[in-house]
């Protein structure tokens, strides 16, 4: 099974979007997940969907403190849990200030994440 790429939206984050972002996840026919990059780094929640209850799976790359240097893995059945969880995360984000290199534009840092939608249903996939 491979993931293709079924919507990108640039949003700053907040409970309602990453709620409703959520959300259409679950009217995918298959699992699903969410990228959220923001550089340096990209945090993945993954909706696995099952017979009786879908789980959401919280891939977090970043370091928490000095003291705790390991990445965390979350599993959740409530997507008001999860989403609150990916909200937790952005405060961190917020002290990037919009900056650009004039000779390289391609390396921008902006404030807000880039939100690709991965999954495998063929309406919402490109052929």
């Amino acid at each position: 099974m491979s993931l293709k790429p079924v919507s990108t939206d640039y949003v700053s984050p907040s409970l309602d979007r990453i709620t409703s972002l959520l959300k259409n996840l679950r009217t995918l026919n298959s699992s699903s997940a969410v990228l959220i990059a923001r550089y340096p780094d990209v945090i993945t929640c993954l909706r696995l969907r099952a017979p009786t209850q879908d789980v959401f799976v919280l891939f977090n790359p970043r370091v928490s403190s000095e003291d705790e240097q390991v990445a965390s893995l979350t599993f959740c059945i409530s997507l008001q849990e999860i989403a609150q969880r990916l909200c937790d995360v952005f405060p961190q984000f917020s002290t990037v200030k919009h900056s650009c290199s004039k000779n390289a534009p391609d390396t921008c840092l902006f404030p807000g994440p880039l939100i690709t939608t991965m999954g495998r249903n063929p309406l919402l996939c490109p052929v």
